[in-house]
């Protein structure tokens, strides 16, 4: 995350100025953790100015117990050193940090599975469907991760107008219509690149005329009519003779 160590506002910063960086400051001693970390909701909700509450989003969070989270961590006790919230997220950061990375990363595999499995077997159909239900789900984890960020760091610059407040459920709330409108528009574009290859594929069988079963229209020309006329009268012409050589075999077998 940007680090503050005074108020970017300036000296003269004005009543909605000191109140949004005491906001910032509260907010980072109640979440020390999120804050040393860096790139987290808490950390845009109650950024300081509308410009960091934008970018923050889009910064990278530091791994949970790693040596810049914990540094990060001291250097907030430094600034605040009777806080206790700090000196207990950095005791946990330090003995706890392969405890939480394996539940974050058994979290994410759970999470993974039922972005696969979910979409598997609620949607209907064989083989080909359910593979599209689950491309366009994981299209659309990528929709939500994009448009949550957008919409949470949108949504808290715009709410910063009201500090503290305003900035918080602007936040939350472009959080969730981003991620879903994200989540909805990537499904949506997934399913129409598929049914573009769809159409390229059949009108490609249309082509090479490759889906011939069951099509008769060859038969049904002028001169598939007249070719079907001349046969059926040669097989009558046929049966005459055959019936008029029996007729004489009889008369020769009769004398």
């Amino acid at each position: 995350m940007q680090w503050f160590d005074a108020n970017p506002h300036g000296p003269n910063a004005g009543i909605r100025g000191d109140l949004m960086w005491e906001i910032h400051e509260g907010a980072r001693g109640m979440f020390p953790s999120s804050f040393a970390r860096g790139g987290t909701f808490a950390t845009t909700a109650f950024a300081p100015t509308a410009s960091e509450a934008f970018k923050s989003p889009w910064r990278k969070s530091i791994k949970h117990g790693s040596p810049q989270h914990i540094e990060n961590l001291r250097r907030m006790q430094r600034a605040d050193p009777g806080n206790e919230r700090i000196t207990n997220q950095i005791k946990k950061a330090e003995t706890k940090s392969a405890k939480f990375a394996l539940g974050g990363r058994v979290a994410r595999f759970g999470l993974g599975l039922g972005m696969v499995g979910i979409p598997a077997f609620a949607t209907p159909g064989g083989i080909q469907e359910k593979g599209k239900a689950v491309a366009a789900s994981l299209v659309g984890q990528v929709g939500w991760e994009l448009g949550s960020k957008a919409g949470m760091g949108i949504g808290a610059a715009l709410g910063s107008v009201i500090p503290g407040l305003g900035t918080a459920i602007g936040a939350g709330v472009g959080f969730l219509a981003g991620g879903f409108l994200g989540a909805y528009g990537a499904e949506e574009a997934a399913y129409g690149v598929m049914g573009v290859s769809d159409r390229m594929v059949e009108r490609e069988r249309s082509r090479r005329r490759l889906n011939w079963k069951g099509d008769t229209t060859a038969f049904m020309t002028r001169s598939a009519h007249t070719m079907r006329q001349q046969s059926l009268q040669a097989m009558n012409r046929g049966q005459m003779t055959a019936r008029s050589m029996l007729g004489r075999e009889g008369v020769m077998l009769h004398q």
